[in-house]
C-alpha cells in the first residue's frame, strides 16, 4: 500500500503501525557488529541477551526520532525492509551521509519504474515468461494465468468463465488486497471493492481459484552483478491466502516429485534476467510459488507473486543458518486481538524450554519480539 499510495508521508493504520513496531527487530538476524538498526524503541539488554541465544551480535540501535541528530554517521548503505516513496522520504536525512557506492546504486532514489516492477502485473510477466519458454514442464496451463481487468464487466466475464476466481489489487502482498470469490455471481460488496481498487490503482488482477496443495518460495538477491539464488522456503497460509508461518529445514520432496529443483530455479532465474530486472531493481526478491492439482495432475504455479524486499521466507532461511541443522520447527508471527504476545510467550517458554546442541539451538521457543513491549510478536518454535 505504501507504493500504491505513492505519497511520501503515507502512514499505515494504527494496527499495522503497531504490527511493524512489534516486528522491528527482525533485521537483527541479518545484522553485523558494525551495523546500525533504526527502531521505534531501543530494546532492553535483557531481551537482546535472549536474541543472542540465536545470534551473538552487537549492532548499534538508534531511535527513528533521533536519526536527524546523529551527526557522526557517515559512509552508510541504507537497507530498509522494503523501498517505497515513504521509505525514501523517511531516510532522506541520512542520504547525505551515504557512501559513493550507495549513491550510484538503483536504491539511492525512487523511480517510477520501481512501482511497475513491484506490481502483480510484473509478476504475471515473469509467470508468462517461465511458462512460454518451458512448455515441456509441468507448469500452470496458459489458460489459467492471471489477467488484467479495467472494469467490472471484464471481471464478470472471467467469473462466468472460471466460476471461482481470485481478485488481487495490483500493489499488495502477503495476502492483503486479495479477495477469493467462490461463487460466479458478484454481490454488492464485491462490486464495491472491485470499483474501489480500479479507481485507486487503475486496474485489478483476476485469476482462477486453483486447487492448491503446497506453498513455497524461491529466494534471490538481484543486483547489476547478477541474480543469486539463496534457497527454498516452505510456508503456510490460511484459506484467504494470508501468511501463517514458515517451516524451518523443511523437506522439498513435494517439489522434486514434479520437477528437479535445479531446473525450476534456472527457469525462474532466466525469466528474471530476460525481463532486465538486474538493471531495474537491487535487493532481495522472494518468488512465491505453489503446487496445484489440475484435472488430477500435479503442477507447479511458478510465480504467484514476488516480494521485492526482505520477507518472511528470507527470515526463515537466515534462521536456518543460525539454528542446528537437525532442528525442525517453524518461524511464525503471533497475532490475536484478544490476547497479548506476553501471555502467549509465557506459556510457550514453559512448555518448550530451550535446548542447544554444539552451541546451536535445536529445541525450544524463542521470541523474536520483546514480549514486555509487543502486542503481537514473531517467534521460532523448534519441536
Amino acid at each position: 500500500m505504501a507504493i500504491a499510495n505513492g505519497e511520501i508521508a503515507w502512514q499505515p493504520n494504527q494496527t499495522l503501525q503497531q504490527f511493524e513496531k512489534d516486528l522491528e527487530l527482525l533485521p537483527y538476524l541479518f545484522a553485523k557488529d558494525n551495523d546500525i538498526l533504526i527502531v521505534d524503541e531501543i530494546p532492553s539488554k535483557k531481551f537482546i541477551n535472549k536474541l543472542k541465544t540465536i545470534k551473538d551480535c552487537s549492532p548499534e540501535f538508534i531511535r527513528k526520532s533521533e536519526i536527524r541528530n546523529n551527526f557522526n554517521l557517515q559512509n552508510l548503505s541504507l537497507q530498509p525492509w522494503g523501498w517505497s516513496p515513504a521509505a525514501h522520504h523517511f531516510l532522506k536525512p541520512l542520504k547525505s551521509k551515504t557512501s559513493e557506492k550507495f549513491r550510484k546504486s538503483l536504491n539511492y532514489q525512487w523511480d517510477k519504474q520501481h512501482k511497475e516492477i513491484v506490481s502483480r502485473q510484473f509478476s504475471t510477466k515473469i509467470l508468462n515468461t517461465i511458462i512460454s519458454k518451458n512448455p515441456s514442464f509441468q507448469y500452470l496451463p496458459i489458460d489459467r494465468q492471471p489477467l488484467k481487468c479495467s472494469s467490472i464487466i471484464e471481471v464478470e466475464m472471467l467469473s462466468q468463465k472460471w466460476g471461482k476466481i481470485v481478485l488481487k489489487a495490483p500493489w499488495s502482498s502477503s495476502g492483503r488486497g486479495v479477495q477469493m470469490l467462490r461463487q460466479a455471481d458478484l454481490n454488492a460488496s464485491n462490486r464495491q471493492w472491485i470499483s474501489s481498487i480500479i479507481k485507486q490503482q487503475g486496474y485489478i488482477m483476476v485469476e482462477p481459484l486453483l486447487e492448491k496443495q503446497e506453498d513455497f518460495s524461491l529466494q534471490f538477491h538481484i543486483s547489476p552483478k547478477g541474480i543469486q539464488f539463496l534457497g527454498v522456503g516452505k510456508f503456510n497460509t490460511n484459506s484467504n491466502g494470508q501468511y501463517i508461518d514458515n517451516l524451518l529445514n523443511p523437506s522439498t520432496q513435494f517439489i522434486k516429485n514434479i520437477i528437479p529443483i535445479e531446473d525450476l530455479v534456472s527457469h525462474v532465474s532466466l525469466a528474471l534476467e530476460s525481463l532486465n530486472t538486474k538493471s531495474l531493481y537491487e535487493g532481495f526478491a522472494g518468488v512465491d510459488l505453489m503446487t496445484i492439482k489440475d484435472e488430477n495432475e500435479s503442477l507447479i504455479h511458478p510465480c504467484v507473486e514476488v516480494n521485492w524486499r526482505y520477507n518472511m521466507g528470507l527470515v526463515a532461511l537466515q534462521l536456518q543458518k543460525l539454528i542446528h541443522p537437525e532442528a525442525k520447527g517453524k518461524f511464525s508471527v503471533f497475532f490475536n486481538p484478544k490476547k497479548r504476545f506476553r501471555e502467549y510467550a509465557d506459556e510457550a517458554i514453559k512448555k518448550y524450554p530451550i535446548q542447544q546442541k554444539n552451541g546451536k539451538l535445536i529445541h525450544g521457543f524463542v521470541p523474536l519480539s520483546d514480549p514486555d513491549k509487543s502486542v503481537s510478536g514473531a517467534y521460532i518454535l523448534l519441536d
